[in-house]
């Protein structure tokens, strides 16, 4: 029996750069806030990683928590979620997805704790209310996708962006 596929709701470049980047031996800390497909897609063990995931809707936790290893800390936190930040060193995450609420001070405030080189992943970045903290990725270097349709995690809507940011 095959295994079904599970891609992330991401835009198709993006599952494609994360396809690629989490490849990489260099690949080792990931921070989601949100969970979910994406979460699932970080859980195969293709990837070597340490996946620290914040969720803060408790019937969503319950939902996902028995469909991950124990490779994953899942974490439920209520909100403001973002302050768990506060708990890391700078520069500990390889990697932070943000596809969760509060996304705007979730950008702000796990700044720190990216390694330098490291990627800062945001979906749904078309959305007006998350440009003030876009701002503060200004000197960062940046790819904005767009699906427009056909896509892998059969789920789109018009204008859907995932964008990332590469940390100086």
């Amino acid at each position: 029996m095959n295994k079904k596929i599970i891609y992330p709701w991401l835009t198709n470049e993006a599952i494609w750069f994360l396809e690629w980047y989490l490849s990489q031996n260099y690949v080792t800390h990931v921070l989601e806030f949100g969970s979910g497909n994406n979460t699932l897609f970080f859980d195969q063990e293709k990837f070597s990683l340490q996946i620290i995931t914040i969720e803060n809707d408790g019937l969503y936790y319950n939902k996902i928590k028995d469909k991950l290893s124990l490779r994953v800390d899942f974490r439920w936190l209520s909100r403001p979620y973002y302050n768990v930040c506060d708990r890391f060193q700078d520069e500990y995450f390889n990697l932070i997805l943000i596809d969760g609420r509060d996304r705007a001070k979730c950008i702000e405030k796990s700044m720190r704790t990216l390694k330098k080189g490291g990627i800062l992943m945001l979906d749904n970045s078309e959305r007006y209310y998350y440009q003030e903290a876009i701002k503060l990725l200004s000197d960062w270097k940046v790819t904005i996708t767009q699906q427009k349709d056909n896509p892998l995690c059969e789920h789109n809507y018009p204008d859907w962006e995932t964008s990332w940011w590469e940390k100086p």
